[in-house]
This record gives C-alpha cells, sequence and structure tokens, in this order.
C-alpha cells in the first residue's frame, strides 16, 4: 500500500423514505439461547420528539457531517421501525419527523414521537437522492429530472420545476438575503443549477464537462462542488460565475464538505483527497493512497477529517496538516458518508453493519449487524443515531 500526505504552500489564483409499521423498542436482555427479546414500545418511551434538524443529508449546508451531542456508551438500539421501502435515502429530520425518500420514488414522513407514519407522496420516477428540508418546505429530485417542493407537515405538492437532467444528488439551501433564497442542485446533463425559492424559477446555471453526481457544498457566497469530469469548481453564490477550476485527477462522485473555519475537502475515486483553504485561497495539503476509492463525502470536526472507503478503510487525519492519524478496517465497502457525533465516528457499511469507532484512536466501540447493506447516510439528532438499511429498516441506536 502507498499512501503519501503532504503540505502544499501554493497559492493557486481564482479563476475567471405503504401502510404503517410498528415501532419496537429493542431491550438488551438475554432470552433462551441468549438471543435478544423485543417489545412494542410504551408510550412513555415515545414521549420526547427528537428536537434537533438535520435538515440535508450531511445536516447543514457545508455537509460537514459533523453534529456535537452527548452520544457516548453505551451505546443499543432505542427502536427500529420497518418503512416498507427498499433502499431509501440518506435520513433528514425536522423535530418529530423522520423524512425518508425510497428508490421508488416514495417519499414518507414518520412520526418519532407517535410511533407511525405521517404521510406519504409518491413519484412516478425512480429517486436516488436524500430530500431537502427548509422552511416548512421538502425538496427533492427524481431521475425523470422533475424538481419536487412540498408541504413537509402534509406532503402536499407545492411546486415543480423541470423537466432538467436527471437529479441524482441532494440539493442545497442557500440564503441570498431576508427576500432570496436559492435550492442548488447538480444534474446529469452536466449542469449545476440554482433555483429561486419564492417564483421557483431557474436563477443560473453552471455548465461542466461531465455529470454532477454530489451535493454542492456552501460557504458563505461560495458554492464548491465536484462532477465526473475530474475538476473541484468553486463558483459565486449570487450568479454562478466561475471562481475556480481545479484538476483533481480522477472523476468525483461524491460531494466535498467544509469545515467551520472555510476549509474545503474534496475526495476524488482514485484516492486522493485535497484540502483548499476558502477565506486564504490556498491549497493546503493533499493526500493519495493507491488502495482507496472515495465514492462518499467526508466528515469534519474542527480538528478531524474522516473518509470511508470502498475498499472498507476509514482514514482519519489531522484536518489542518493531512497527517493519517488512524485507519480502521470493516468487513465490506463503505459508500455510506460517515458522520461524527461528539467523540465517535459512525460509519455503516455494506457489509450490513455500523461500526462506531472513537475519533480519538480509531478503535472500535460497537458495531451493529442489521442484516442487510447500508448505502445511505445515517444522521444526528438529540443523541441518538438514526440509520436506514437497504431493506427499508430504520434504526435508531444511542444510550
Amino acid at each position: 500500500m502507498t499512501l503519501k500526505s503532504r503540505r502544499i504552500p501554493v497559492l493557486i489564483a481564482l479563476a475567471g423514505l405503504a401502510a404503517t409499521a410498528v415501532v419496537f423498542l429493542i431491550k438488551e436482555k438475554a432470552g433462551e439461547g441468549g438471543e435478544k427479546q423485543i417489545e412494542s414500545p410504551s408510550k412513555k418511551s415515545l414521549s420526547n420528539p427528537i428536537d434537533l434538524d438535520w435538515p440535508n443529508f450531511r445536516g447543514n449546508s457545508r455537509l460537514d457531517g459533523y453534529f456535537s451531542s452527548n452520544f457516548a456508551p453505551p451505546f443499543k438500539i432505542v427502536w427500529r421501525w420497518d418503512s416498507k421501502l427498499k433502499k431509501t435515502s440518506s435520513p433528514v429530520i425536522s423535530k418529530n419527523l423522520i423524512y425518508l425518500l425510497g428508490e421508488s420514488g416514495t417519499l414518507i414522513a414518520f412520526d418519532f414521537k407517535k410511533g407511525k407514519q405521517a404521510w406519504k407522496f409518491n413519484t412516478s420516477s425512480r429517486c436516488e437522492s436524500a430530500p431537502l428540508l427548509n422552511d416548512g418546505l421538502i425538496m427533492f429530485g427524481d431521475d425523470s429530472g422533475f424538481f419536487h417542493i412540498l408541504d413537509s407537515n402534509d406532503g402536499s405538492e407545492k411546486a415543480k420545476c423541470g423537466p432538467f437532467g436527471q437529479i441524482k444528488a441532494s440539493a442545497n439551501f442557500a440564503k441570498i438575503s431576508d427576500g432570496e433564497s436559492l435550492a442548488i442542485f447538480g444534474t446529469y446533463d452536466s449542469t449545476l443549477i440554482a433555483i429561486d425559492c419564492l417564483s421557483w424559477r431557474t436563477k443560473w446555471r453552471y455548465k461542466c464537462e461531465n455529470y454532477v453526481n454530489g451535493t454542492p457544498a456552501l460557504y458563505e457566497k461560495i458554492v464548491a462542488f465536484g462532477s465526473c469530469d475530474s475538476k473541484l469548481r468553486l463558483l459565486s453564490l449570487d450568479d454562478g460565475k466561475e471562481i475556480l477550476s481545479m484538476d483533481t485527477g480522477s472523476y468525483i462522485p461524491a460531494s466535498p464538505s467544509i469545515s467551520s473555519k472555510g476549509i474545503l475537502y474534496c475526495a476524488n475515486y482514485s484516492g486522493k483527497i485535497i484540502a483548499y483553504d476558502l477565506p486564504k485561497s490556498k491549497l493546503i495539503w493533499e493526500f493519495s493512497s493507491e488502495d482507496a476509492q472515495f465514492a462518499s463525502c467526508p466528515a469534519v470536526s474542527a480538528d478531524h477529517l474522516i473518509a470511508a472507503s470502498k475498499d472498507g478503510s476509514v482514514y482519519c487525519f489531522d484536518a489542518n496538516g493531512g497527517k493519517l492519524l488512524w485507519q480502521f478496517k470493516a468487513k465490506g465497502s463503505m459508500e455510506s458518508s460517515p458522520i461524527v457525533s461528539g467523540s465517535y465516528v459512525v460509519a455503516p457499511s455494506e457489509d450490513g453493519r455500523i461500526y462506531v469507532i472513537s475519533l480519538a484512536d480509531g478503535r472500535l466501540a460497537w458495531e451493529f449487524d442489521s442484516g442487510a447493506p447500508f448505502t445511505a447516510s445515517p444522521a444526528s439528532a438529540d443523541g441518538l443515531i438514526i440509520a436506514c438499511n437497504d431493506d427499508g429498516i430504520v434504526f435508531a441506536f444511542g444510550n
């Protein structure tokens, strides 16, 4: 295995989720043969709704996948729910509702407090992205190229834009001013599109040379995204004009992430990660591995960068200098984007397991085998991790 990481002091000039199912509270008590007994929840056990938001598949517009929480051992499954969907999106959360978009084109809102489905909405098209929540609305794209806008409380459709090219990735939301906001998403006709959230008309478009398969990350007035033409691009949020185009050497199938300090991290399919300081317009470090294939979005805390690879490795770096701090090996491939919740990394895998890893030293703190692969990314809220496997079972775990 060849790994290399180096700091680069070079300045780069900026250029021109059916019927209602049942929630179960799983108690870790042994039955005959040591099997776990599954009990139905009491009303008391579901009395407190999640009161924190996870509005998009990475938790915020910078897509950093970081949540400061009381998530800590001992870990256990708190409840699970069968969505009756196969291969769902990453969950998004608002107050007591969890939303999942199925590959079949069905969007479900699950009322976590009442333990039942609140509403569902059906499209006539396949869907592969996670929805976006903002200001009482839930938005998502489909493979027919339409962008749907629904009332997040009852699922009624408010608007539909398009058709554009196939929309495979989630949208992001940006507030321009008090009276103007944008939903921004990429398409398979190689275009990044910004839609005005009042008129639902296209405000600007940017044309690439290949598919835009990831969600754009936002930092102040900068839109950052990668595409399958191997290029990382920075655009002006106001008008979509190009600020920077950087060739990373291989296609970028997922989203970049940006730290609270404005450091952008982008990983490509050939095992390369670059760190670019947006305020200083400076490339600060890069890493490459001949064994890694990065097809998910990195997670970033104040001092750590976490990247999961299709070779089953979870890499942890010093976010500021690029030093590889530890490497954890799962039993299967990883296409789900990891998150950092408190002092732990949560990394679902296609081997059907969720791995909880200590951020400090890379040691396995807990694992759970769900019996089906995880390809969707998890969410974090109120000290719980919410994750859905490819059989459509939603798990909440924590302490």
